[in-house]
């Protein structure tokens, strides 16, 4: 069962109910029996609390630049307070159950679903919208990129230095970018490369449970070899990418927020790639779809695990 991650609900009576409804169960049950026909999740995958911390707060800081920081953190807390005792209500956990442990992946979800949704009614301007995006994606990544000290981003520090829109929205030509390969021979090849390697951090970082990145299917089944995207990219054509990653954090919420067919909700995977992309000299657009992998007559039993991802790589404009 597939869907376009803003569209999915879109044509579902009920939907946003059962997207609360499934979300509560995901916080609360655990795992727990299969009661009443729904679909029991499975327990919650723990993460790097660290990573999780350091996300929430380039969230935050990017939101103070757009939005009113005193009301965003107010309302942000109010959300999640209403996410709590709808909880509460719901479930045998009661007042027992933690929203700070970000270690847990339902924790997580639930901070940055608040979030989300408050920002979406406070920041209804769209180019806003996207230039708030791309500067958690540009955090995040150098979030994941961060590790022992002879493999730090060289620039990271650049980042800390937003102040405006403006110097937001001109990211790639403030000289914070690392070494382009996209001119140099063997570009896709060399570039895929490191993108495994990113997202193999990634993965270490539970930022999802398992991933693949192929080729596009023009190929024929089983997608296109490296060298087959390096061929069709000599002779000017781009270079199409799928990326299937298995149970990532914050799947839920992004769901939960399809249903409003903004294309605004937590965007932790698709988006630190295509910035990641960017940095190396390539112009990368990306859509994304989620995806349940076990099929299911019942729509109602619907629980996308599979966050799907469609890359296009393209020369950068001169």
């Amino acid at each position: 069962m597939q869907c376009n991650a803003m569209q999915c609900n879109a044509n579902a009576a009920g939907a946003a109910e059962l997207d609360l409804e499934y979300y509560l169960r995901a916080l609360t049950t655990q795992n727990a029996p299969n009661y009443e026909g729904y679909v029991a999740f499975p327990p919650p995958r723990s993460i790097d609390a660290g990573v999780a911390r350091k996300i929430v707060d380039i969230v935050d800081g990017a939101a103070s630049i757009v939005v009113d920081a005193k009301a965003y953190e107010q309302e942000s807390q109010r959300q999640l307070a209403a996410l709590a005792a709808e909880v509460r209500r719901r479930s045998r956990l009661a007042d027992s159950f933690s929203y700070e442990a970000l270690e847990n992946e339902y924790v997580f979800d639930a901070q940055l679903l608040a979030r989300y949704v408050t920002l979406e009614r406070q920041l209804p301007d769209l180019l806003k919208r996207a230039a708030f995006a791309r500067q958690v994606a540009e955090g995040t990544l150098d979030i994941y990129r961060s590790g022992p000290a002879d493999e730090k981003v060289r620039h990271a520090a650049c980042f800390s230095h937003f102040s405006s829109l403006v110097w937001l929205m001109q990211w790639n030509s403030i000289g914070c970018l690392a070494p382009q390969i996209a001119d140099q021979p063997d570009c896709v090849v060399a570039g895929l490369s490191k993108a495994r390697s990113l997202l193999e951090r990634m993965r270490k970082l539970g930022v999802f449970e398992s991933y693949k990145l192929t080729g596009g299917d023009s190929c024929g089944k089983g997608g296109c070899s490296d060298a087959q995207l390096q061929e069709d990219w000599d002779d000017g054509f781009p270079a199409s990418l799928q990326l299937t990653t298995i149970r990532p954090f914050t799947i839920t919420s992004i769901v939960a927020m399809s249903n409003t067919n903004s294309r605004f909700h937590p965007d932790l995977v698709a988006g630190p790639l295509v910035s990641y992309l960017g940095r190396l000299g390539f112009d990368a657009q990306a859509e994304e779809y989620v995806m349940d992998s076990q099929y299911r007559p019942n729509v109602n039993e619907y629980r996308p695990d599979e966050l799907f991802v469609e890359i296009q790589l393209r020369p950068p404009e001169r």
